[in-house]
């Protein structure tokens, strides 16, 4: 066998596995993303029940922590406890 031939060989059983692989039947968990934002209001409810129904589609799960300090939001998405924060108007 020629080197020219087994690395071909080689390559061609490489592209295979990755093809392979990538079309596993395993589905992906949800993603849960952590929201900071301050106390809700009623209207902050439906906007908040519409946009976890849109991402609900795509897998993503909402958790939400109030606080009642508006200092505190940005520290939290700072030290990890919250992965994005909703505190700001929103006009």
């Amino acid at each position: 066998m020629t080197i020219k031939r087994f690395v071909t060989i080689l390559g061609v059983t490489a592209c295979a596995g990755l093809v392979l692989t990538a079309c596993s039947g395993k589905k992906e968990d949800a993603k849960t993303v952590t929201v900071g934002l301050m106390t809700k209001t009623a209207s902050d409810e439906a906007r908040w029940d519409k946009i976890e129904e849109t991402l609900k589609k795509d897998g993503i799960k909402l958790v939400y922590k109030e606080f009642a300090d508006y200092s505190q939001p940005n520290k939290a998405v700072a030290s990890g406890e919250v992965d994005i924060n909703a505190f700001q108007t929103y006009n």
